[in-house]
C-alpha cells in the first residue's frame, strides 16, 4: 500500500517503536520519488521514517526492473542518493529460463553474485526465496537457497507468500 505524507506522519507518530523497517514494495518508492517534479516526496517520506528510527528498504521489484533494464549501477545510485541502505534481492517474478517471449533469465546464482555485491558494498540486504508463479520447490530446495543466501551475505531472508496461500511456501504442492 502506498503511503501520501500525512499518513507516513501519523504512522510513525503511533507505531515507530515497533517498526524497525518499511519496504517500499512494488517499486513505489522509485514512483513516489519522479510524480512531482516540483517536490522530491521521496525524500520527505524517508526523512520521516528516518527522523522516528525506521529504515528504509527498497522491496524485490524494483531490483528485478533494474536488472531487468540492465540499471544495477542507477539503483545503487539512487539508494546512495536517498541514504537507503537496506535493500531487497529477489527474483520472485523474473524469468528462470529462456522462454519463446524473451532469451532473458536469471539464476540463483546471478541472484547470490548480487547480494554478494550489495553486502560487499555496505547494503544490508534481504532476500527472497520462492516464487510469485507455480514453479514448486522441495523442502531440501528452500533449505539450500535460504542457506546460500546466508552464505553469499544476506542480512536477512524472506520466504514468499501471499495471502490467497496459494503461492511460495504456501503453495499446496511443497514437498
Amino acid at each position: 500500500m502506498r503511503l501520501s505524507l500525512p499518513e507516513v506522519k501519523g504512522l510513525v507518530e503511533w507505531c515507530s517503536p515497533v517498526i524497525d523497517i518499511v519496504k517500499l514494495g512494488a517499486g513505489t518508492g522509485y514512483i513516489t520519488g519522479v510524480v512531482n517534479k516540483e517536490k522530491d516526496l521521496l525524500a520527505e517520506k524517508i526523512k520521516i521514517y528516518q527522523d522516528h528510527g525506521v529504515h528504509v528498504a527498497m522491496g524485490g521489484t524494483f531490483f528485478e526492473a533494474c536488472l531487468l533494464q540492465d540499471k544495477i549501477e542507477e539503483m545503487i545510485q539512487f539508494l546512495n542518493y536517498y541514504k537507503i541502505h537496506h535493500v531487497e534481492i529477489s527474483l520472485g517474478s523474473l524469468p528462470l529460463k529462456p522462454s519463446s517471449e524473451s532469451e532473458f533469465f536469471v539464476t540463483n546464482e546471478d541472484k547470490l553474485k548480487y547480494v554478494q555485491k550489495f553486502s560487499s558494498l555496505g547494503f544490508k540486504v534481504f532476500t527472497e526465496v520462492g516464487r510469485k508463479d507455480d514453479i514448486v520447490f522441495t523442502n531440501q530446495e528452500w533449505i539450500d537457497q535460504i542457506k546460500n543466501d546466508f552464505n553469499a551475505g544476506a542480512w536477512k531472508v524472506i520466504v514468499e507468500g501471499r495471502e490467497s496461500g496459494m503461492t511460495g511456501i504456501y503453495s499446496l504442492q511443497i514437498s
